[in-house]
């Protein structure tokens, strides 16, 4: 099993860092959880998966089977997280992964970028 696959449960540090590092392209991922909302600051367990797509007649979103089989929740649109972490990148020279996290929940509270 490929560690980054969808479907698979992953911690969003662990995300997080292989994004920062390179190891991770997030850009086509969206991240799925299964609370609502969760705080990012608390390393919530994730999982990758498709974007949503948007009916054509009704407008509403239609999510990846594993995601609605599973109820799960959009966390996180994987292109926003690349853009929370180079920002983080871009002010610091040494970000860590507390200062990603902190700035992925300043980011879902306020829809801005945190200074650093």
């Amino acid at each position: 099993m490929e560690k980054y696959e969808a479907g698979k449960q992953i911690r969003l540090s662990e995300i997080v860092s292989a994004v920062a590092t390179g190891e991770l392209d997030a850009d086509n991922y969206c991240l799925y959880t299964k609370e609502d909302m969760p705080s990012a600051a608390e390393d919530p367990l994730c999982f990758l998966d498709a974007f949503p797509d948007v009916s054509l007649d009704t407008h509403e979103e239609i999510y990846p089977v594993f995601v609605a089989e599973n109820n799960l929740h959009l966390f996180y649109h994987g292109d926003l997280l690349v853009d929370v972490i180079e920002n983080a990148k871009a002010q610091k020279e040494r970000p860590t992964v507390q200062d990603f996290l902190a700035g992925l929940d300043y980011y879902l509270k306020n829809d801005t970028f945190r200074d650093l």
